[in-house]
């Protein structure tokens, strides 16, 4: 596997298992809806589509989705304190643990947006001295 291979499919991965566990609880003690399929269709996208540009953004707005989930998680922690509310410590880190692994997972959807491998690249940009070599080679 090549350097970005890696971050993608474990980025893409952590969403497609957050969305198969949402749909499996939905099945169970629910009935399903439109919206988890359409939540785990959205989820799948990133292994479809191989651009560059789309892991950056939908890294980014993951991040974005992640960080507030985190601040709703700590403001319901800081109320339940000023409530003087028992809350299980498991509740805390499973709201704080999915957040931080929500983040990293997110994160690294954005490294392999930054840093690609050439067939994935966006444009067909090289560096100069690449393109110099390329010319150097065809003359001699």
């Amino acid at each position: 596997m090549n350097n970005t291979r890696k971050p993608k499919l474990i980025g893409s991965l952590y969403f497609i298992m957050l969305a198969l566990v949402n749909l499996a609880c939905t099945l169970l003690y629910g009935k399903l809806s439109w919206l988890d399929v359409v939540l785990l269709a959205v989820t799948c996208l990133p292994l479809l589509i191989n651009k560059k540009m789309f892991y950056f953004f939908y890294g980014l707005l993951n991040c974005l989705v992640w960080l507030i989930i985190g601040i709703l998680v700590f403001s319901n922690h800081m109320e339940a304190i000023r409530l003087q509310m028992h809350m299980p410590a498991k509740f805390i880190f499973a709201g704080y643990g999915l957040t931080v692994v929500g983040l990293f997972a997110s994160l690294l959807l954005v490294y392999a947006g930054i840093n690609s491998d050439e067939k994935n690249r966006f444009s067909s940009f090289r560096p100069l001295d690449q393109n110099l070599s390329l010319k150097q080679s065809r003359w001699q």
